[in-house]
């Protein structure tokens, strides 16, 4: 962004500019369509988890004892089973959700602290006594 401003504040060529917000266009298409792989991949994740527990409780109620039928049918079992299974495979995107937000959340603050450490860096060469946009990039977390 901060290219694509200095391009149309500047006399550069229309070029510059054009090329620089195709760049920006095509850097998000291509994340919306990674975001997209992601979902259709933890979905199928989800599903695959789904059936396995479907599956596997299924095979165990048919081995129940004659004795315990009487109080858990087999299609009992089943239905519930399949009610917990599908709330569970429901929550299993927010659950990644979870921990990778955390992780883009790391990933942030460490661009921050080298947005920052950068900057600090820029003032000390030119020797330019005006901090306020570093006191502004600076970020304070407690652990």
């Amino acid at each position: 962004m901060k290219l694509l401003i200095e391009a149309a504040s500047s006399p550069a060529p229309v070029t510059k500019s054009l090329v620089i917000c195709v760049f920006l266009f095509l850097c998000g298409e291509i994340k919306s369509i990674l975001l997209g792989i992601h979902n259709y991949v933890v979905v199928r994740d989800a599903s695959t988890a789904l059936s396995l527990i479907i599956n596997s409780i299924s095979k165990k109620s048919l081995r129940l004892a004659s004795w315990s039928r009487v109080e858990w049918p087999s299609a009992r079992v089943v239905n519930l089973v399949a009610v917990d299974a599908e709330a569970l495979a429901a929550a299993a995107p927010f659950a990644h959700y979870v921990w990778a937000a955390v992780l883009e959340s790391h990933h942030a603050f460490i661009r921050l602290s080298l947005a920052r450490d950068s900057a600090y860096t820029k003032l000390d060469k030119s020797g330019g006594a005006d901090t306020s946009c570093v006191q502004m990039m600076t970020v304070r977390h407690e652990i």
